[in-house]
């Protein structure tokens, strides 16, 4: 099922029961373009979000959290959470929510060899899934799935059974990236697995904390302090685990920014160095220099 707009907003009409029934049953896709909406705060089933375009923000647990071209958000089902656009441009929401217990099925017909499901077909796995509620890069496992999807939604072409077969693979995929994490982390530098797996969530809490706010003049005892670890602890976990520094980190998401916004909007560049957080004018143009090797006005004409 395709919507346009959250459920409190389709076409500022009244929902009757009968649909509300059928949006929490379902598998669904919210789709739509917007520059300004608030949409209260809510439970939802599993759900995967994206956003392209500029920036939905999501409050989460107390966190503030931003989803963009960059990545993908996923949200465990029961989660509550609101969310928000507030952007000089429309951005595209795009967010897949999961008929209840259909991760379950996919797990247990990954785990059921092919020859017992002949003979039996696989029941859901009774053991709940529970994801990591964190930002995820885009990946060459999950992303090409959802991009299919949504190409597919937005030409219209999307009909019950092709999209029940997406939400399978996508689920399928999602599933592989979930154990890929579980590597991750494994590789967290701690004896015991329950503190690798809390510096794990705790170090991506903070990640995420500066990628939803790089124009922000956020200190490295802020995000420390998002980690609830001390400055000089979390910088060097950081930096093992990242492969960059808090602050290498925020200059990348930047950059970034600025890519896009040179890509999409014919802003002066001055106004998108002050839009990532550059308040010195040259200073977004020696990034590109040192980064790309071009200058942003050069870059521009290159993608334009």
């Amino acid at each position: 099922m395709v919507v346009r707009g959250y459920p409190d907003t389709v076409a500022g009409r009244v929902l009757d029961e009968r649909f509300i029934d059928q949006f929490y049953r379902s598998n669904m896709v919210i789709h739509d373009r917007l520059s300004q909406v608030s949409h209260e705060g809510h439970r939802g089933n599993l759900s995967i979000k994206c956003a392209f375009g500029g920036q939905e923000h999501y409050q989460v647990r107390g966190r503030s959290i931003a989803v963009d071209d960059s990545c993908y958000l996923v949200l465990n089902a029961g989660e509550w959470y609101n969310c928000s656009i507030y952007s000089p441009t429309p951005v595209e929401s795009f967010c897949l929510f999961f008929r209840p217990s259909l991760v379950e099925e996919v797990m247990g017909s990954l785990l059921t060899p092919v020859d017992r499901d002949l003979d039996e077909p696989a029941a859901p796995s009774t053991q709940p899934v529970q994801f990591l509620q964190r930002l995820h890069a885009h990946d060459p496992v999950l992303t090409p799935k959802l991009l299919a999807l949504r190409a597919a939604v937005r030409s219209g072409r999307s009909d019950l059974l092709s999209m029940e077969e997406q939400f399978h693979f996508i689920l399928e995929a999602l599933l592989a990236v979930h154990r890929s994490v579980y590597q991750e982390v494994d590789a967290v530098p701690a004896l015991r697995h329950a503190t690798r797996q809390e510096l794990y969530r705790r170090l991506h809490q903070a990640r995420d904390f500066i990628h939803s706010d790089p124009a922000g003049d956020t200190d490295l005892e802020a995000a420390a302090r998002v980690a609830c670890m001390s400055k000089h602890h979390f910088l060097r976990l950081f930096k093992q685990v990242f492969g960059e520094t808090p602050h290498q980190f925020r200059t990348r998401r930047r950059l970034e920014i600025a890519q896009r916004l040179l890509r999409t909007t014919e802003w002066p560049v001055v106004q998108i160095g002050l839009e990532v957080g550059f308040e010195n004018p040259g200073s977004l143009s020696r990034l590109f220099r040192t980064r790309l090797g071009v200058s942003p006005e050069q870059y521009r004409r290159s993608r334009s």
